[in-house]
């Protein structure tokens, strides 16, 4: 069985396009341009030096003859590394140390993966994993502009992959489910659901909090979505708040009755939860009877 990952904006195909498909051929041709540079550098590495010498027409190593198709013929000579040369009598030494790979080589390799880069939506810095060539507010800038991709990547892959996915599984777990099933289906609950992206934290921690915290002070988002943002779900955190924060409360308030019933001094669970914290202040007492108010001491 085959499934497949379909664009709703392409409605004239159906096996559609792979996002690398404008990159094959720039890659294929880039790396030929790198074979071709590399057996440059080993051609380069094998001579050593020029020594001249009486006799002419020596060969540079193991001489072999090659038969074209046109029926002539041409001499072929092996290289090795290292290999020394005798010239000709009359002939010079001639400086042979040429620079490869060239300067303007690395520039043409930075051009050619920001062409890659680009298609996929990574700008250079997140292509080669390399922050060197860049300032931390520059690539702070190169991140927020990949993320946009992520984030929509995060939005379409649910529409086009896991909701069909989900609803097709479901229409076919329903006939085994019964009339309870079928009516939720009817009322369009059955497949009610919502998929949750991974969260992408910000390069600066503390400023994603503040930002945050000044959003949820002045209503400008609900906790539930900025939890949301962060790649969690709401539900699953409040109910782990409480259930830790309830289960630290009982073992102080286990701990403070055994303390206290060893040293006979009153502790309370607050003490041994947090001895530098202030016990709360008592609530007034109403006087019913008279209508009197009296008021206890705060702690």
């Amino acid at each position: 069985m085959k499934l497949h990952v379909f664009d709703t904006k392409r409605v004239s195909q159906t096996r559609g396009i792979t996002a690398f498909s404008p990159m094959f051929k720039v890659i294929s041709m880039f790396d030929d341009l790198n074979i071709a540079k590399l057996v440059q550098a080993q051609v380069v590495s094998c001579i050593a030096a020029f020594i001249q010498a009486e006799k002419g027409n020596l060969p540079f190593g193991e001489r072999s003859t090659d038969t074209q198709a046109d029926g002539t013929s041409r001499s072929l000579e092996k290289l090795y590394p290292g290999m020394i040369h005798r010239m000709a009598k009359d002939e010079q030494i001639q400086p042979f140390s040429p620079n490869v790979p060239n300067a303007e080589y690395f520039d043409h390799v930075r051009l050619i993966l920001r062409l890659i880069g680009a298609n996929l939506g990574l700008p250079l810095s997140i292509t080669l994993l390399d922050t060197t060539q860049t300032t931390f507010h520059g690539y702070r800038g190169e991140l927020e502009q990949a993320r946009i991709g992520f984030r929509w990547i995060q939005t379409q892959f649910p529409l086009q992959w896991n909701a069909p996915t989900y609803r097709w599984q479901v229409r076919r777990w329903l006939p085994k489910l019964g009339m309870a099933a079928r009516k939720l289906e009817r009322d369009g609950l059955v497949y009610r659901h919502r998929w949750m992206g991974q969260g992408f934290p910000y390069v600066d921690p503390q400023k994603d909090r503040v930002a945050d915290k000044i959003a949820l002070d002045n209503v400008l988002d609900s906790p539930r979505r900025v939890v949301g943002h962060r790649g969690g779900d709401w539900d699953d955190i409040v109910r782990e708040t409480v259930d830790d924060n309830g289960e630290l409360i009982r073992r102080a308030i286990e701990k403070a009755a055994a303390l206290t019933a060893e040293t006979g001094e009153q502790i309370t669970w607050r003490e041994v939860l947090n001895p530098r914290a202030k016990a709360p202040a008592k609530a007034p007492r109403v006087e019913g009877a008279k209508g009197a108010a009296s008021t206890e001491d705060a702690a």
